[in-house]
């Protein structure tokens, strides 16, 4: 029974401290590649975040623009209407005679 106590003091002791040392290395290894993933992803949620915000500022230019063109033709064609009228009254002055 000593001899095996010795035994594990001497050989299976160290073995097992050993792997418990070396499995805290690996587990500190991957915690520290998972934060540098986290903060690779942040980075990268930030600039789209940015290209979020530069694309919305675009699509309130294209809508201000739109509107811009759609008050346009609409008054050119109230205009247009308003001269077909026009020319439609004296079409119908001119065959009166």
């Amino acid at each position: 029974m000593n001899n095996l106590l010795t035994l594990y003091q001497t050989y299976i002791n160290p073995i097992v401290i050993g792997l418990f040392v070396v499995m805290i290395i690996i587990t500190l290894f991957y915690f520290v590649r998972l934060l540098l993933s986290l903060r690779g992803l942040s980075n990268n949620v930030n600039e789209c975040q940015i290209q979020m915000d530069d694309i919305h500022q675009q699509l309130i230019l294209v809508e201000t623009k739109r509107d811009v063109v759609s008050s346009y033709y609409k008054k050119k064609k109230a205009q247009l209407n308003f001269l077909v009228s026009c020319l439609f009254f004296l079409h119908i002055l001119n065959h009166k005679d």
